[in-house]
């Protein structure tokens, strides 16, 4: 059986990468998940693809005694931890909460992982108190209204994959979806690359530096794969992007720290992100309703970019699949 369709639908433990469930430490391989915690025997392998659940928990968690010695290391670690949350500040309040609720539920050592529904709801309460409160603070309409779609044919979808691995391994185009798919162990786009792996496409011929642009497409997000960006939009100077669409627990969020839409597993969701580079200003819409508005990163070269892009806290499988894909310029 092949890598890829062995990962499709399950999610396994990177045995190179297995670390005692005590240790805890901030760094970006100190949980790599199903739905955004829990680490090599912690919440791994619970999450199937389309057909939802496996039911296989992972045979390698552990059970760490309960000594008072322990308990105060544990003790330790904690207060350590959540005098360096406080320092994180409200950008952080999303990974941090995740975070800390994945700590909460660890310490129970739980061997059925009986709390699965329960921590994604936390998270995503966490999610929706980090935002403000209110994940749908906006109205409905068109956002294509006043735009004009450019002509796109396959020459301007330029695929980025790892650059040691034949395309068809990482990426397919059935029916009009277009399914790309990375693993956390895959190398860069390029051999001087330090950047995480990906399989994205670029849109090319588009580039732009001035006016209002707009990126459409339906996007769908398998359920378990986490640590993930979706849809960027990209620039050629620092900082590299302006706008970053990321996964993390079924929680679509720009970066970390601002949620956009609150659930997007298993289905598939028309995405509208605006530019409007002369004013600085950025616009998410999800299935025709307004979800955030927010500044950009000043001025520059920029591109848009969808598929799968590895970011902390990642599970060991990615995947996202797009259709019917347009690119629009404001009617002048």
């Amino acid at each position: 059986m092949s890598e890829e369709r062995h990962h499709h639908h399950h999610f396994h433990h990177h045995k190179e990468e297995e670390k005692p469930v005590e240790t805890v430490e901030y760094s970006e391989t100190a949980y790599t998940t199903g739905s955004g915690y829990g680490g090599d025997g912690g919440y791994n392998a619970g999450y199937g693809g389309d057909a939802g659940y496996t039911g296989g928990y992972a045979e390698k968690t552990e059970v760490v005694s309960g000594s008072n010695e322990d308990e105060y290391e544990k003790y330790q670690k904690e207060e350590k931890h959540h005098k360096h949350k406080e320092h994180l500040g409200e950008m952080g309040a999303l990974a941090a909460g995740a975070f800390a609720l994945y700590e909460k539920h660890e310490a129970k050592k739980d061997p059925e992982h009986a709390h699965r529904h329960k921590i994604e709801e936390e998270i995503a309460a966490a999610a929706a108190v980090g935002s403000g409160g209110d994940a749908h603070p906006f109205c409905n309409g068109d956002p294509t209204e006043g735009f004009t779609a450019v002509p796109l044919t396959e020459r301007n979808f330029l695929m980025e994959k790892p650059y040691d691995t034949p395309l068809e391994e990482r990426y397919s185009f059935v029916d009009g979806v277009r399914r790309m798919w990375v693993y956390s162990s895959d190398k860069p786009l390029r051999p001087d690359s330090k950047t995480k792996p990906r399989t994205e496409i670029r849109i090319r011929g588009y580039d732009y530096s001035s006016g209002t642009w707009q990126f459409e497409g339906y996007g769908f997000v398998p359920n378990g794969t986490s640590g993930a960006n979706i849809m960027q939009i990209h620039r050629a100077t620092y900082p590299a992007t302006t706008l970053m669409l990321r996964v993390y627990g079924g929680l679509l969020t720009n970066y970390v720290w601002t949620l956009v839409e609150p659930y997007v597993y298993d289905r598939w969701m028309r995405v509208n992100v605006i530019h409007d580079v002369d004013a600085n200003k950025l616009t998410v819409f999800i299935d025709g309703v307004q979800k955030m508005e927010a500044e950009g990163n000043g001025p520059g070269v920029f591109n848009f970019k969808c598929g799968v892009y590895t970011q902390n806290y990642s599970t060991y499988y990615m995947e996202s699949r797009w259709r019917d894909i347009r690119i629009l310029k404001k009617n002048e």
